[in-house]
């Protein structure tokens, strides 16, 4: 009887791993998707967008620059 049980078991394990093997398949496909839909979004997300250039205005020291005048007005 325990051999026929056993024979029984091992025709079930020869039949069950087909479907088992396409199931993973198919997870593999799904999970190879969502891995390639957030490395999009992280390059995406490290872009750079291009940042409008500003004019900067300095200020201009008239005379030697250390602020005393060659002349005093009075």
């Amino acid at each position: 009887m325990n051999v026929i049980k056993k024979l029984i078991l091992v025709i079930k394990k020869i039949f069950n791993k087909h479907k088992y093997i396409e199931v993973t398949r198919e997870t593999n496909n799904n999970i190879n998707n969502i891995i390639n839909d957030q490395k999009k979004k992280f390059e995406d997300s490290l872009k750079a967008t291009s940042i409008p250039k500003k004019k900067i205005k300095t200020l201009i020291c008239e005379g030697d620059g250390t602020g005393i005048q060659s002349k005093l007005i009075s």
